[in-house]
């Protein structure tokens, strides 16, 4: 794991994809593994990938705040409005410290909610 965090760090993000797999082989439940998998799926444009690993993510681990956060992210970028701020919601209510951050990104795309 932690080679491919310092794959990430310097941007070879196959090799540190690589190695966030092997860790998952080996120990399927490990969230941090999937965690970083969405954020390289995020960096990399393809936020339909970051939901799917974020998804496990708060399956496993439905109090860590950051899964939900950034899975919000990902469904920003994919214009999926209620999802976002439905996520975001969860992560302020799971950590206090984002209320600030992300209560405006919520006012802002409630018009956009169908």
């Amino acid at each position: 794991m932690n080679r491919g965090n310092a794959y990430e760090r310097f941007k070879i993000y196959d090799s540190a994809m690589a190695d966030y797999n092997m860790v998952l082989f080996l120990k399927p439940d490990d969230t941090i593994a999937n965690f970083n998998k969405g954020n390289i799926y995020d960096i990399l444009g393809k936020p339909d990938s970051a939901v799917l690993q974020y998804d496990t993510v708060v399956i496993k681990d439905p109090r860590l705040a950051k899964g939900y956060y950034n899975r919000g992210t990902s469904y920003l970028a994919q214009r999926k409005f209620k999802e976002a701020a439905r996520d975001w919601e969860q992560a302020i209510l799971l950590n206090r410290t984002y209320e600030a951050e992300l209560r405006p990104k919520i006012n802002r795309i409630k018009p956009l909610i169908r």
